[in-house]
C-alpha cells in the first residue's frame, strides 16, 4: 500500500493538480552555462549535467531548472517549487552548479502543515528557452524523460546528477515561473 501511495504522489508531483508555490529563485549566469555560487546557501552544491549530443547554440539560451519538493505520504497535492535557477547556456552538454537551499524540506508547502525531513522527496525539472522569448516552443529543449532516469531523492540532491534534454516539438506554452 505504501508503494502505491508513493507512486501516486510522484505522478501528481510530476503533473501537478493545483497552484504551484514557489520557494527561492536563484539567477546565475556565466559563459557556456557554468553558473554558480549565487544561491540561498547550504554549502551543498549539486553539479547538474544537461546532456544532449554536442551542439553549439546560435545564441545564448536560458536554462530554467526547478528543484521540486513534496511530502512522499501526501496524495492529491502539487509539489512545491523549492528553488528555481536560471542559467545562460551556449552549448550542450553543459554542467551547471546548483546551490541547494539549506533544509529544503522547510520550503515545501502543500497546504497540510510542515513536512518532516524524513518524509520529504525532491526532483529536478529542466526547460531550455533557446529563443529566450519566455515560452517553450518547437525548437526549445525540455527534459527527455525517456532517456533520463526519473530520480527522486530524499534529504538532499546527489552531488552529481544528469538530465537528458530533447527538442520540445510542440506548440508554444509559457514557462512556468
Amino acid at each position: 500500500m505504501r508503494v502505491h501511495c508513493v507512486l501516486i504522489v510522484v505522478a501528481l508531483a510530476l503533473f501537478g493538480c493545483g497552484e504551484v508555490t514557489t520557494g527561492d529563485e536563484v539567477t546565475t549566469g556565466g559563459g557556456a552555462g557554468t553558473g554558480g555560487g549565487a544561491g540561498t546557501g547550504s554549502g551543498v552544491d549539486t553539479i547538474l549535467t544537461l546532456d544532449h549530443e554536442p551542439m553549439a547554440l546560435a545564441q545564448p539560451a536560458t536554462a530554467h531548472v526547478t528543484l521540486w519538493g513534496h511530502d512522499a505520504y501526501v496524495a492529491d497535492a502539487s509539489a512545491t517549487a523549492v528553488a528555481r535557477y536560471t542559467f545562460e547556456v551556449e552549448a550542450l552538454p553543459v554542467d551547471l552548479e546548483l546551490d541547494v537551499p539549506e533544509n529544503p524540506h522547510t520550503l515545501i508547502d502543500q497546504g497540510f502543515g510542515p513536512v518532516e525531513r524524513e518524509d520529504a522527496r525532491f526532483y529536478f525539472s529542466v526547460e531550455i528557452d533557446v529563443g529566450s522569448d519566455g515560452q517553450i516552443c518547437e525548437d526549445d529543449l525540455v527534459q527527455d524523460y525517456d532517456r533520463s532516469d526519473f530520480m527522486s531523492f530524499a534529504l538532499a540532491p546527489p552531488e552529481e546528477h544528469r538530465i537528458f534534454v530533447k527538442e520540445y516539438g510542440s506548440e508554444c506554452s509559457p514557462i512556468d515561473h
